[in-house]
C-alpha cells in the first residue's frame, strides 16, 4: 500500500467520524502550526480540503493554520473556540449574541465584567461551553 493509497485510507476513516481525539488532536492542532498542509492531508487525504488548505497556505501562513485547525476540529467545536476568544475581549457581547441582549445571563454577564474582567470570562465561558449545549448549536 503507498503512500497516497494510505492517505485516502485515512481520509474515509476521517469522513465516517472515526477522527482522532484526544491528545492526538492536540498533537495534530500543534503540528498543523507548522505545515499546516500536511497535516490536512493527512486527516482529510488529497482532496478539496487539501487543496482549500495549500491555496491559503501559499497566501499567508495564518489562514492556512486555522483552515487546517477547523478541518481537525469539526465546525462545532471550531466556532465555540473561537466565540472563547472574543469573550477574553468582550464577554458580554458573546452572552448577549447567544442568549439575548435582554436577558438575565446578559445583565449577569454585565455585573461579572463590571466587577472584575476575569469572573466575566468565566461566565461568557461557561455560557459558550457548558449552558449552550443544552440549547442549539453555538
Amino acid at each position: 500500500m503507498n503512500l497516497l493509497e494510505k492517505t485516502k485510507l485515512v481520509g474515509q476513516q476521517a469522513s465516517k467520524g472515526d477522527k482522532c481525539c484526544g491528545s492526538g488532536q492536540f498533537v495534530l492542532g500543534v503540528l498543523c502550526c507548522l505545515l499546516s498542509p500536511a497535516v490536512v492531508a493527512y486527516h482529510s487525504g488529497f482532496g478539496q480540503e487539501f487543496l482549500i488548505n495549500l491555496l491559503l497556505f501559499i497566501c499567508g501562513w495564518l489562514p492556512g493554520v486555522v483552515h487546517g485547525w477547523y478541518v481537525i476540529m469539526g465546525s462545532k467545536i471550531f466556532r465555540r473556540l473561537l466565540w472563547s476568544l472574543v469573550a477574553m475581549i468582550l464577554p458580554p457581547l458573546v452572552v448577549g449574541h447567544k442568549e439575548g441582549f435582554g436577558n438575565k445571563n446578559f445583565l449577569f454577564s454585565i455585573i461579572f465584567t463590571i466587577c472584575g474582567w476575569f469572573p466575566g470570562i468565566l461566565h461568557a465561558w461557561y455560557i459558550i461551553w457548558t449552558y449552550s449545549a443544552n440549547r442549539q448549536c453555538f
